[in-house]
């Protein structure tokens, strides 16, 4: 011992290091959790340095060690100063046991998928969508004009021009060319003569200078909602994916990315993501990519929930998402940036079952389980807690730790290839395979909208955001649709949809038009043609607008 040199440290000094830490619920990117390893290392080093010499400094300075605050405990929000109470209280009753014990998952009774008679009215793909979004339709109809007028301009706006501006858009999602102005070029090569057909030009570029949500004079001064911008139509969608479509029981909780490489205080950097750099969104979706409320990350200076307050920040998002399906005895699966004990406890006493991957240094887990070291693949080690919690530790080619309020320590089997590719069963707790069979929503939500979604820049920083939310509500009422109507592809169902959109304009009548009307003064038709297989015209196109517009 007589090698090791002491190190003292004053009051001061000891308080300026526990500030200068990291706090883990303070970071915005998906990496916060390791500076929790660092913590706990500084501290136990500075507990070895402390018994060196226990003169009296030195039992001052461990004494105060004992009463450091924990890593959540150095987040300054509201509610904190008897969190790290409550957090020992807890650890204090809960006991990890090696005992057997069974899933306990009761009868699931309550409907799923789309909300019956909603949609019975609805007859082709682009009345699903427009029936959809006509509360936004009028308010964004409504907020355009009125920030036109602002301007001292005239836009004068109506919804079936909305309807057919959002069409345009729509369609340079799945036909892309270098500029959106190229879509009304006279070259042969460039032009789509559909697009010039439907709106000018210069009309579209006014819509598009104009479009707002949301009104600018009622900004307060003490504004701390970044998106205010777009609060109405977030608010309204949300309200809409939850009445319009009950979900399946198994849901997710995920990460979503809306590319955008300006400069914004809300942009994050997720390297797990197809899309790295955006907008940063979380998600509640069922399995078949049906997202049912989202909301945006806008970095760590966010209004905080009160009730909320004492969760750290993947625990928060958790349960504002879920909070509506809790009572409901719904399946929630989240990966190892949401999941804690903690959280679990709480979903478990709201009668909602939930199961996730898990980080090794989360507060709250058990410590005595098998070392890694001596596992195979398809090993795996249970502990279970006194508050109906259990804990996995399953080796796969690397070990997965897993965590749950509802499954016991049944085995199951899982697919796996060697390294000379030959495929094998290889044993696995049932909580791996569910985890796995349920927790991919919200990755196929992003996979139907990045197929052909819209991707053009924009000097406004929000529109990003609001073609990122047109095109989710676009996926979801492609999932709605596929449910009630025979399947058809996304590129065909964003076709039809489309083209629908492209004739709902109302278009001003044609005074040659009316000599052709009939004694019953139904407008006047196409003149029909003999038509090969594939090539009839959809039912979302409305032939009486194009009737009016070009004989």
């Amino acid at each position: 011992m007589s090698g090791v040199k002491n190190v003292l440290f004053n009051d001061d000094e000891m308080l300026a290091m526990v500030e200068d830490l990291p706090s883990d619920n303070n970071e915005n990117t998906d990496l916060e959790d390791d500076d929790e390893v660092d913590l706990l290392t500084i501290r136990s080093r500075i507990r070895a340095r402390a018994q060196f010499n226990m003169d009296p400094n030195e039992a001052v300075l461990q004494d105060q060690l004992e009463d450091l605050p924990g890593e959540e405990i150095l987040d300054n929000r509201p509610g904190c100063s008897h969190w790290k109470k409550n957090i020992r209280e807890d650890e204090k009753h809960r006991q990890w046991k090696a005992k057997d014990s069974v899933s306990q998952i009761p009868e699931f009774s309550l409907p799923e998928g789309p909300v019956p008679g909603l949609f019975e009215s609805c007859v082709t793909t682009t009345d699903f969508f427009v029936s959809f979004l006509e509360g936004a339709l009028d308010n964004i109809v409504y907020q355009s004009n009125l920030y036109a007028v602002q301007k001292n301009k005239l836009l004068d706006l109506k919804k079936g021009e909305l309807l057919a501006f959002i069409g345009i858009n729509f369609l340079m999602g799945y036909h892309k060319l270098p500029s959106w102005r190229h879509f009304w070029s006279e070259s042969q090569d460039l032009g789509v003569s559909l697009v010039g057909k439907a709106m000018s030009r210069n009309r579209f570029d006014a819509i598009l200078s104009n479009l707002h949500v949301n009104d600018n004079s009622c900004i307060p001064k003490d504004n701390k909602d970044r998106l205010f911008k777009l609060r109405p139509l977030i608010e309204y969608l949300n309200e809409k994916f939850g009445t319009a479509y009950h979900g399946r029981r198994q849901l997710s909780v995920d990460e979503s990315m809306i590319l955008f490489k300006g400069r914004s205080s809300m942009k994050q950097y997720n390297p797990m993501k197809p899309v790295k750099r955006g907008y940063k969104l979380w998600c509640l979706a069922d399995q078949y990519g049906y997202i049912k409320k989202i909301s945006i990350y806008q970095g760590k200076d966010e209004k905080l929930e009160n009730k909320y307050a004492t969760y750290g920040l993947g625990e928060r998002v958790v349960l504002s998402l879920t909070e509506k399906e809790w009572g409901k005895e719904k399946i929630i699966c989240f990966d190892n940036y949401f999941s804690s004990v903690k959280l679990l406890e709480k979903l478990k006493n709201e009668n909602t079952l939930a199961c996730g991957t898990i980080r090794a240094n989360r507060r709250g887990n058990p410590t005595n389980l098998r070392d890694e070291r001596k596992m195979k693949r398809g090993d795996f080690d249970y502990r279970s807690s006194t508050h109906g919690i259990s804990f996995y530790k399953w080796k796969d080619t690397k070990t997965v730790l897993l965590a749950s309020n509802y499954h016991g320590n049944e085995l199951t089997t899982v697919a796996r290839r060697d390294k000379s590719g030959v495929q094998h069963e290889v044993s696995c707790p049932t909580v791996v395979k569910d985890y796995n069979t349920y927790m991919g929503g919200v990755d196929h939500a992003d996979q139907l909208r990045a197929a052909y979604g819209l991707d053009h820049r924009s000097k406004k920083w929000w529109h990003r955001l609001f073609w990122g939310i047109i095109e989710i509500c676009f996926v979801n009422f492609f999932i709605v649709h596929g449910q009630m109507n025979e399947k058809i592809s996304l590129l065909e169902y964003k076709r039809c949809v489309t083209l629908g959109l492209l004739t709902q304009k109302d278009l001003p009548v044609d005074k040659r038009s009316l000599s052709r009307k009939s004694n019953n003064d139904e407008p006047a038709q196409c003149t029909k043609k003999r038509r090969g297989k594939g090539e009839s015209v959809s039912k979302d196109v409305r032939l009486g607008n194009l009737a009016q517009r070009y004989f």
